[in-house]
């Protein structure tokens, strides 16, 4: 079983039931890799990190009796080893016994070099960053059967634009053998401000199908300061970003991260005033949350400031450490009424079907 921080709580009721009846449970993920003492409380074996290069050592050691309790690979799964997926698993399956989903999942990458506070990637996939063979990302996205596909990569985007130009070469070429395929899929794909796309980029993925960009803003300390310490310079370079895109026709999907240190009750103000000047229409609001295996995590345990480890609360919705710019409370109260306020000056859902941006039935069912 692999799993996230948020599903931990969950997963071990799984994992304990299942032993319960005398079945041998394996775990591997994110949550099992950073937290791996808390998850072999609930199973016989951890894996961690990676799993490509060890799986058929663990089954080969269960099979004859003889496995150990933890596993982990000597060195990162070599891009040549990247798999692809068995879809025909999912897609095959009864539809009265799967998730109603109507969505591919796409990974282009692994692997990233940068120590962003809030991200897990380094700890987990490891520090160097490997790309796919593009063949074999055109035949998987050739054998596609649904509209829409989610490229699960947090960090390629980032890539190009901090010093790897092997990522921008790989990313042109990629979406532009995509584009030559002609299938009409549309792509969901993130980023944060701080690495912005260029104009030559923005558009190749664009006719491959770039239909939505979901970025992040808060994320990092810089477009955090554009956002509450009025860096008027990067913030004109993130709304000219942001129009940029939905010039292409790719719609920016936003996200803003609510908790930084030097958040006061007034970013709500700051945060609506930005989608107002960037004209941001899809956004959502999510809570700081400090992940295990993260520079935040290690920092505020470190300070105290952690206020407890109910991994079902940590979900982007719930304040999990004390903040400092205000209360527990005032920062809750900040994120409620962040969407309540947004949702009603300027979420215009339903005028996404006229942009035709976004066919909205299939995007509704996607988001259900």
């Amino acid at each position: 079983m692999s799993f996230f921080t948020p599903q931990a709580a969950w997963a071990y009721d799984i994992c304990d039931r299942f032993r319960k009846v005398g079945k041998r449970v394996i775990v591997g993920g994110v949550h099992p890799t950073v937290r791996t003492d808390e998850a072999a409380e609930h199973a016989d074996i951890v894996c961690v990190g990676e799993a490509e290069l060890i799986w058929a050592e663990i089954l080969d050691d269960v099979e004859r009796g003889e496995h150990r309790s933890r596993y982990s690979q000597p060195t990162a799964t070599p891009a040549s080893a990247l798999p692809t997926p068995a879809r025909s698993a999912i897609y095959e399956h009864p539809a009265s016994e799967r998730y109603d989903i109507h969505l591919d999942y796409l990974e282009l990458s692994r692997g990233c070099d940068m120590r962003c506070g809030a991200c897990v990637v380094p700890k987990v996939q490891g520090t160097c960053a490997r790309y796919k063979d593009i063949g074999q990302v055109v035949e998987e996205v050739a054998s596609m059967r649904y509209p829409m596909c989610f490229i699960t990569d947090d960090v390629v985007f980032m890539h190009h634009a901090n010093g790897h130009p092997q990522a921008r070469v790989f990313l042109l070429d990629v979406f532009g053998e995509i584009g030559r395929l002609g299938a009409p899929r549309g792509f969901f794909t993130s980023t944060v401000p701080i690495y912005q796309l260029d104009s030559e980029l923005a558009p190749v993925m664009a006719k491959a199908g770039a239909t939505v960009s979901y970025t992040t803003f808060g994320f990092d300390p810089i477009s955090n300061a554009a956002l509450t310490r009025g860096s008027a310079r990067f913030r004109a370079k993130m709304i000219d970003q942001t129009k940029m895109l939905q010039d292409t026709g790719v719609l920016v999907y936003a996200a803003f991260h609510l908790g930084f240190d030097d958040h006061t009750p007034a970013i709500v103000d700051n945060i609506l005033t930005f989608c107002e000047e960037a004209d941001i229409r899809m956004a959502q609001f999510c809570l700081r949350t400090p992940w295990p295996g993260t520079v935040m995590w290690d920092d505020l345990v470190r300070q105290g400031r952690i206020l407890h480890t109910d991994w079902r609360r940590y979900n982007g919705a719930n304040v999990t450490f004390q903040p400092i710019g205000m209360t527990e409370r005032e920062l809750g109260d900040a994120f409620v009424t962040l969407w309540q306020e947004y949702s009603e000056r300027y979420h215009i859902l339903n005028d996404l079907q006229r942009t035709e941006v976004v066919d909205l039935e299939s995007f509704a069912r996607v988001s259900a």
